[in-house]
């Protein structure tokens, strides 16, 4: 696939930044207010597209061409000054009215059920939904329910719902005076037009998904790509005013190159683009409780011509580089669907090489920056020996599984993983009346509230978890000692080939409703590897909390759902960026981990692992 290199990419926001500057953007572009309204409800009234209201220098051939090698290559398009100010302030006078009436919505998806939820935010009310929600997840979703408050989906798609991806936002339900004609500048068919021009993919269809996107206080986004349907292009219009980056409501996208590039704070009248692709995921941070001010969005969503196997679909998207110009619904119609028999002889082959290389390339690669090691589904609890008793010459060799430690065949595998860059995932990674033990402490301990960390060069980060540091139980220090017995650096050392000789850092953490970790890489130049130790029961998907690893090749491959003793290891660098998501307010049970990490030097306190 095509990609513009960072000096590629510096000099096309050069050319915008230049370009947007050519009209000028001084206060005497809004001085007649109620005139500018008048014309701009007058020119709406006859039909006005975007055409009319972009920057005219947004529109010359090279800044469009620009645009659209970017959008065609994978890559965001972030656009400032993006419209006329006259439009961007009637716009913002629109949204901002106070007779609009807002509606809390949220949303969430388990296993094999998605459904939303609206409702008011006040004392007592999460208790509320919350009931309801456990009750959703008992039930299951049998079929679609639907009211005015609730809406369950029984027609779950694994492609496009992925269990985790929770959302809050505030939207506007039903006609409201002035928002349609607004809206009609977005869905006009010159509108459409324009948007297949600079996208390279059909936005012609019907059914332009049109949302005033409100948000406060408590109101975030999990990864999502936006891949769905017939969706093409997604056209996001921010109108937040005197918005900050700690307010949160960061939108951050995942294949960033630096962590730190890929977070976007709000700004008025900035347009956000990309073109919606099984790797296009993205996240809203949450939004504090500190923020002053709304944070509003004008979100349209366009919609392909989807085409047919009676078209030559193998030239138009046999190459690699085309599969981007496929909407979800027409990428599974050729993987699942497409039935290559009834085409002419001379077709099939290349049909079946594009079926092959859509599903490969496209809707399911294999996702080499993540590598597996399975638990046994069969173990008996009852069955197994004791774990080791503990004394202060235990280290890890005395309590990880034994067919982890005495496979160098595995241990090689994991070596080799580790040092290409990819995440480790070691699934009953220790004896199991250890970690049970170990939970059943943590179970018992008191934690309390840390927000203190900080990630050097990320504006709006946000790392707000419960630790355990003061006054743990002498048999909880006995056995989490472990992870600092010279034997167990021994051990990391050469599975890693990392200098593990300083001493470990490890700390018990407890992520309760609200708690997250947002994008960042937890390198810092002292940690050699890091390792997070699951130790979650009963976790229901929706409860948030996943690890969200954000160098996987699709946003459901990043999901790492909390589990009990699952084991991840890594090393940090610039390229292992990751998160967790917020934690649901109707989440049971504890969302418990130890996460730590392993130095040549004795860390500092910023050196403590997250996420």
């Amino acid at each position: 696939m095509l990609r513009f290199g960072m000096k590629a990419l510096l000099l096309f926001f050069t050319v915008l930044s230049q370009a947007s500057s050519v009209d000028g953007s001084d206060d005497t572009c809004v001085e007649r207010v109620d005139d500018d309204a008048v014309d701009i409800e007058r020119r709406m009234g006859q039909g006005a597209s975007i055409l009319d209201f972009l920057r005219p220098s947004l529109l010359e051939p090279q800044v469009l061409d620009g645009i659209r090698a970017k959008l065609f290559s994978g890559e965001l398009v972030i656009i400032r000054d993006a419209f006329q100010p006259e439009f961007a302030e009637y716009a913002y006078s629109q949204i901002s009215r106070e007779d609009i009436n807002w509606q809390r919505e949220q949303y969430y998806v388990s296993d094999n059920l998605i459904s939303n939820h609206r409702y008011e935010r006040g004392v007592g009310m999460e208790d509320e939904l919350s009931q309801v929600i456990h009750k959703v997840l008992a039930e299951g979703a049998r079929e679609v329910k639907k009211n005015h408050t609730m809406k369950i989906y029984s027609n779950y798609d694994p492609i496009q719902n992925y269990p985790g991806h929770n959302l809050i936002k505030e939207k506007i339900y039903g006609e409201v005076d002035g928002i349609d004609d607004l809206y009609s500048v977005f869905t006009n068919d010159e509108t459409k037009k324009f948007m297949t021009k600079i996208s390279g993919r059909s936005c012609e269809g019907r059914g332009t998904q049109m949302n005033l996107i409100r948000t406060g206080p408590g109101c975030y986004s999990a990864p999502h790509t936006d891949f769905r349907e017939t969706r093409s292009t997604t056209f996001l219009w921010h109108l937040s005013k005197n918005w900050k980056a700690e307010f949160g409501g960061n939108f951050y996208w995942g294949s960033s190159e630096k962590v730190e590039e890929g977070y976007f704070t709000s700004e008025f009248n900035t347009l956000v683009l990309f073109i919606p692709t099984p790797r296009s995921y993205h996240i809203v941070t949450e939004i504090s409780e500190r923020a002053d001010v709304h944070r509003y969005v004008l979100a349209a969503k366009f919609n392909a011509l989807s085409p047919s196997i009676e078209d030559p679909i193998e030239d138009w998207f046999g190459n690699e580089a085309d599969h981007i110009k496929l909407t979800a619904r027409f990428a599974k119609y050729i993987v699942h669907d497409m039935d290559i028999e009834t085409a002419p002889l001379g077709r099939r082959q290349a049909l079946s090489d594009l079926k092959q290389s859509v599903n490969d390339n496209y809707l399911h690669p294999v996702d080499y920056s993540v590598a597996v090691i399975e638990g046994d589904d069969d173990a008996d609890f009852d069955d197994l020996d004791p774990v080791h008793v503990l004394t202060k010459e235990s280290s890890l060799l005395d309590v990880l599984d034994p067919s982890l430690t005495k496979d160098d065949e595995l241990l090689d595998d994991i070596r080799a993983a580790l040092l290409s860059g990819r995440l480790v995932k070691i699934e009953d990674a220790f004896e199991v009346h250890f970690a049970t033990r170990v939970r059943d402490l943590l179970n018992n301990s008191e934690f309390h509230r840390d927000d203190s960390a900080s990630a050097s060069g990320i504006p709006g980060f946000v790392d707000r978890k419960h630790v355990l540091r003061d006054n743990p139980s002498a048999e909880l220090q006995l056995a989490l000692g472990i992870f600092d017995h010279p034997k167990s650096k021994e051990f990391m050392a050469g599975l890693t080939l990392q200098e593990c000789s300083g001493a470990a850092v490890y700390t018990p953490t407890w992520y309760q409703p609200g708690d997250q970790t947002t994008p960042h890489t937890g390198d810092n130049g002292l940690k050699s590897v890091a390792f997070d130790w699951h130790l979650t029961s009963d976790w229901d998907p929706s409860y948030g909390g996943a690890l969200s690893w954000l160098r996987s090749r699709t946003v459901m491959q990043s999901y790492h759902h909390a589990s009990f003793n699952t084991l991840y290891l890594h090393l940090p660098s610039a390229l292992t960026p990751h998160a967790v998501t917020p934690v649901s307010f109707w989440s049971r049970g504890r969302r418990l981990a130890v996460s730590g990490s392993y130095s040549a030097e004795v860390p500092s306190e910023e050196g403590h692992a997250i996420g």
